[in-house]
């Protein structure tokens, strides 16, 4: 049984006034980086070992699918979206929950800043919603972890060709997602807002465009019939969805096609002209094509290195 959300927003405050003010005023410093990963699991995905015990931070991202967090005696389901920092040496193991794949951004590093034993403290976990602001210097910070590391490796190593200075952009870009959801945190923790919040994170178009992309994933679209749907002009909808995700509509939609079609790999034994099919691809061919665009991988390497470190464009 997983946790509500109100037995969530309990189980984080239980730790007491960490939250509050004052802040320390020592800044944030990584000191080294351990892991940089990124993972396509199956719905049957479970970690064998015992519980995950190391003296540093690490956080993990739900990209897509979920991700449950069996740490304690109740899971803890975790959604696209959600994040889970664990604190120093607090045991914890993650699995699939047998129904849905999972795809997920791992990234661990040593830090002895004050801030950090205040927010994460040592023992703990915390769960937190990563917002749209976030999600893009996350983004950013797997691109530079790509060019400076080895995500392959169980504890990431230099690439031997990538200045320093690539590394210098990585650590900073995860300081600056950290100091982020820690202000995040101050100001729920002020406002008592309860953490799994999966409500619409603007008001706006975007999400009705983002819902209206989704409810058509095995079809095709046209602008227009997306402009009379939100009840605004092609430049209107062109121009702000870009402005908003970085992305055209049209992009956007195909990384939703991926994202399902890599779901179906996973967690179904659809052969991929059936998958190409579904999704309306004209052909195998053209789908193949298109997939191998989007992931770096063709459909059938895809379903053969799933646990392997695997390099997205973009983090959606």
């Amino acid at each position: 049984m997983a946790m509500t959300q109100q037995e969530m927003y309990d189980y984080q405050f239980k730790r007491g006034d960490q939250f509050l003010d004052p802040l320390p005023e020592k800044p944030l410093d990584i000191e080294s980086i351990y892991t940089v990963r990124h993972f396509e699991l199956p719905a049957r995905y479970t970690y064998d070992h015992p519980h995950d015990v190391h003296e540093f931070y690490e956080i993990i991202y739900i990209e897509n699918g979920v991700y449950l967090d069996v740490s304690e005696e109740t899971a803890v389901v975790m959604h696209p979206g959600d994040a889970v920092i664990y604190g120093r040496n607090f045991p914890h193991k993650n699995n699939c929950d047998g129904e849905h794949s999972a795809s997920i951004f791992i990234a661990s590093f040593s830090c002895n800043s004050p801030i950090m034993r205040q927010y994460f403290p040592d023992n703990s976990r915390t769960f937190v919603r990563i917002s749209s602001e976030q999600r893009s210097v996350l983004s950013a910070a797997f691109g530079a972890g790509v060019n400076a590391y080895d995500i392959n490796a169980h504890y990431c190593k230099s690439k031997e060709t990538a200045p320093y200075i690539n590394r210098q952009i990585y650590i900073n870009y995860i300081e600056i997602l950290f100091l982020q959801i820690i202000n995040s945190l101050r100001s729920e923790e002020k406002t008592d807002t309860i953490f799994f919040s999966h409500d619409g994170e603007s008001d706006g178009i975007v999400p009705k465009i983002i819902s209206f992309l989704q409810s058509r994933i095995y079809s095709e679209i046209s602008i227009d019939e997306l402009c009379a749907y939100v009840g605004y002009s092609r430049g209107h909808v062109c121009n702000h969805f870009k402005k908003a995700t970085g992305k055209t509509v049209n992009n956007y939609f195909q990384l939703l096609k991926i994202e399902e079609a890599k779901r179906l790999i996973l967690e179904t034994n659809a052969d991929f002209s059936s998958i190409a099919e579904m999704l309306g691809y004209s052909n195998p061919q053209y789908f193949s094509k298109v997939f191998r665009q989007y992931t770096g991988y063709t459909p059938g390497n895809f379903r053969k290195t799933i646990f392997k470190g695997s390099v997205h464009k973009t983090i959606l």
